[in-house]
């Protein structure tokens, strides 16, 4: 998952935009953001199996490129 995790894109209001962008594998093809019960966003592939765990304030949809936009919780 480590090649996964490193193309994912934390947003937060009034971020720069990123310079430039390495697109995922197709492993995450199908992926979709869900909440769990914590009231935290992860993902889970097209057999509904949690790939990334919830963790995140808020998760978008990975793009057909690969990418995904998350809102990162305050350390």
């Amino acid at each position: 998952l480590a090649p996964v995790l490193a193309t994912i894109l934390a947003c937060a209001h009034g971020s720069p935009a990123p310079t430039s962008v390495t697109s995922a594998p197709p492993a995450t093809a199908g992926w979709v953001a869900f909440e769990g019960e914590d009231g935290q966003y992860g993902f889970k592939d097209s057999s509904g199996e949690v790939v990334l765990p919830p963790k995140y304030g808020a998760a978008y949809d990975f793009t057909p490129g690969g990418l995904a936009c998350v809102v990162e919780l305050p350390a």
